[in-house]
């Protein structure tokens, strides 16, 4: 799910800073959003395999432990409250995950990542 109403440019909302109405900035959001979903495809027909992307993402989670960074990137770990394993911005360091933090969602965005959370536990239990 993505949390469009914390996206801040120089700290202005977004809709503010393109300058567009609701119906736009929500096209622009749908736009995003395919591009983001498909990305996966992008890399695949750019370099022929889908690892490269994979591979990059490993090795920036390798040296941020290694080296202790105590870096905030977006990786899963178990969230009690949803009781499932969800990717959140996370504090990461040579420990592991050592703090999680919640995004301030909107209403729609709390029952979006709840029902996301949902599906994955459910097919979590299917295989488990």
């Amino acid at each position: 799910m993505f949390v469009w109403s914390g996206v801040r440019i120089g700290g202005v909302p977004l809709a503010r800073v393109l300058d567009v109405n609701e119906k736009d900035c929500e096209a622009f959001h749908k736009k995003i959003e395919e591009e983001v979903r498909f990305a996966n495809i992008s890399i695949i027909e750019g370099t022929g395999a889908s690892q490269l992307g994979i591979g990059m993402v490993t090795a920036h989670i390798t040296r941020t432990i290694l080296n202790d960074e105590k870096l905030v990137v977006p990786i899963g770990s178990h969230i009690e409250a949803y009781e499932t394993t969800l990717s959140l911005p996370s504090l990461l360091g040579k420990e592991g995950v050592l703090e999680t933090y919640m995004p301030a969602l909107s209403a729609q965005e709390e029952d979006a990542l709840a029902a996301s959370a949902t599906v994955i536990r459910q097919a979590w239990e299917g295989v488990a």
